[in-house]
């Protein structure tokens, strides 16, 4: 079982200087600027990882689950 940093659905950091960070979405859609909160808790030491750099994280929009056509229109 993993436990979630700060709501932050995955949070990676990969050959040692990337972050990888991965905002999951299942039944719901982004909402509430979520990648640019999480991004800035990591930028600001406010995680874990500590002192990463802008450049060094990747945010990712990732939605799983069944979609109808209907939800893919307004996506």
């Amino acid at each position: 079982m993993f436990h979630q940093e700060r709501h932050i659905d995955v949070l990676a950091r990969i050959n040692e200087r990337h972050v990888l960070l991965v905002e999951d979405k299942t039944l719901t859609r982004y909402h509430d600027e979520q990648l640019t909160r999480y991004r800035n808790l990591v930028t600001e030491g406010k995680t874990l990882l500590c002192n990463v750099n802008t450049d060094e994280v990747f945010p990712m929009y990732f939605k799983t689950g069944n979609h109808s056509l209907r939800e893919l229109e307004y996506a």
